[in-house]
């Protein structure tokens, strides 16, 4: 067996001008969602965490440098349970973004069944990113976890979600059998805010959807706390409280930012055509796939990642690594700037077991 991993997949990533990222899902046909811009097809192993990515004459992307650099935590441990990533359930089946409330605003999430040493919930919800700008806000949210913790404000916290069992990278919590609210719990969602208040905290945006309301406990509950802020003014805290009774009567269509996952373009032409419609400056800024690489080495599970700056990243972490300037025909293909995250099989699992979309490493 030579000493490299095959590409299994890679999710598209695109950037706009205004500030919030798209991410395709798996199979969605994106440029170069299975990678077809790079010129490599496996990545060797090695003591590296990061690796630059250089264009080639072909216009494909190669490997140029690898580097062995801290990737940072999403937060510091505050809970005393961790789960790895790779240790995590299989999702629930049936599961989807659309009909999972506590999904709402969250760039990864599954619903996987609880396991038994975290917690008595049947089932439970994993947020996590692997990218470590990209995850100010599921820090915010953790620690913001931490803080409410034992309150009965938020989802049960059940552990942090790690890296190699090193890094953590997102957090578990308890899924709740809940619905979005109504004027009708006006009552419920003003006891729960002022509860978070109490802590010197202000929720940021209230919406609908921040809520979860259990019916079989008479309760209301918040969650996604990542625009959540401490303050003691009074004076914002009550206008915000102030605010609930409008909150609520919003049709859910009004209070309901679109999912982080854009609406699923059937081919490659269409995502060039919503490209082109775009400001020239901004359609060459958005446009082609490449470079965090999720790769999982064999013997110890140790996790290689290619990394490329987003435009819109304002991100002082020492991992950033730049294109060299494109030629003028490179720039006029709109193939510039954008990220992809290439995952790894990492199991040296035999072929009749492999999922068919798995390639085995070799």
């Amino acid at each position: 067996m030579s000493e490299s991993f095959q590409i299994e997949d890679a999710h598209m990533f695109l950037c706009h001008q205004i500030p919030r990222c798209f991410f395709a899902t798996p199979g969605a046909n994106f440029p170069d969602i299975y990678g077809h811009h790079l010129a490599f097809k496996t990545v060797g192993l090695g003591d590296w965490t990061v690796g630059r990515l250089g264009l080639a004459d072909d216009g494909r992307f190669v490997l140029l440098s690898t580097e062995n650099t801290r990737l940072l935590d999403v937060c510091k441990p505050w809970h005393p349970s961790k789960i790895d990533f790779l240790d995590l359930p299989t999702c629930l089946p049936g599961t989807s973004r659309d009909d999972e409330l506590q999904f709402y605003g969250q760039l990864a999430a599954i619903a996987v069944p609880t396991p038994s040493q975290l917690g008595d919930c049947r089932t439970a919800v994993c947020f996590w990113l692997w990218h470590p700008p990209l995850s100010v806000g599921l820090g915010l949210e953790s620690n913001i976890y931490g803080i409410i913790h034992g309150h009965d404000i938020g989802p049960k916290f059940l552990a942090h979600i790690t890296e190699n069992h090193d890094r953590i990278i997102g957090f578990m919590v308890e899924r709740l059998q809940a619905r979005i609210a109504t004027i009708s719990d006006l009552g419920k969602c003003k006891a729960v805010v002022a509860k978070f208040h109490s802590l010197g905290f202000a929720y940021g945006n209230l919406m609908r959807r921040s809520f979860l309301v259990v019916d079989n406990l008479d309760r209301a509950y918040l969650h996604n706390f990542a625009t959540s802020y401490r303050t003691t003014d009074q004076g914002v805290l009550e206008a915000e409280l102030a605010s609930l009774e409008d909150v609520l009567q919003q049709p859910t269509e009004i209070d309901w930012i679109p999912p982080i996952y854009p609406p699923h373009l059937s081919t490659e032409q269409e995502c060039d055509d919503t490209l082109a419609g775009l400001p020239k400056p901004v359609a060459v800024a958005v446009a082609i796939a490449v470079a965090i690489a999720i790769a999982i080495l064999l013997s110890n599970k140790r996790s290689t990642t290619l990394i490329h700056p987003s435009p819109m990243s304002t991100s002082t972490v020492p991992v950033w690594l730049t294109y060299p300037r494109l030629p003028a025909e490179a720039k006029d293909g709109a193939k510039s700037h954008g990220r992809a995250t290439l995952q790894f099989n990492n199991n040296n699992t035999p072929s009749d077991t492999v999922d068919q979309n798995v390639v085995k490493p070799t």
